[in-house]
């Protein structure tokens, strides 16, 4: 027997083919898939995911009643003040304005003491965990 010498096939990427003989039947290569045997217990349908919807309350400057995303206990939030954007401007605007008149530089620590231009953080009383952040701008 003689091979036989395939001309390239003119896409790119063609492999040349040479065979020493007959080739197989295609029906060889695609047989049908094994039949299913009805003796063994069919798997359990799947259940849909359980969907649950989570409400982040707006935080403010007081308590917050909620369920803690951490240790999911309902609780009411601590709050805690810190100094956050509002008191630092305050304090440039007083510090500012002392070069033209000397009585602001006197009060420039008095935006760190008053609670209400502080940012509020609120933690759980349960875990101790951070639970979210009122800022004031």
């Amino acid at each position: 027997m003689q091979n036989q010498y395939l001309p390239p096939s003119p896409y790119s990427g063609a492999q040349v083919i040479t065979t020493n003989g007959p080739s197989p039947a295609p029906s060889a290569q695609l047989s049908p898939p094994p039949p299913q045997n009805p003796s063994y217990p069919l798997p359990p349908p799947l259940q849909p995911p359980v969907t649950s919807i989570v409400r982040i309350p707006s935080f403010g400057p007081y308590p917050v009643q909620l369920n803690c995303p951490y240790c999911h206990n309902n609780v009411t939030t601590e709050t805690a003040h810190s100094a956050g954007a509002m008191p630092w401007i305050v304090f440039s605007v007083c510090l500012i304005s002392g070069f033209l008149l000397l009585i602001p530089w006197f009060f420039c620590w008095v935006p760190f003491c008053i609670d209400s231009l502080m940012d509020v953080k609120h933690t759980c009383p349960s875990c101790k965990r951070d639970v979210g952040r009122f800022s004031r701008i």
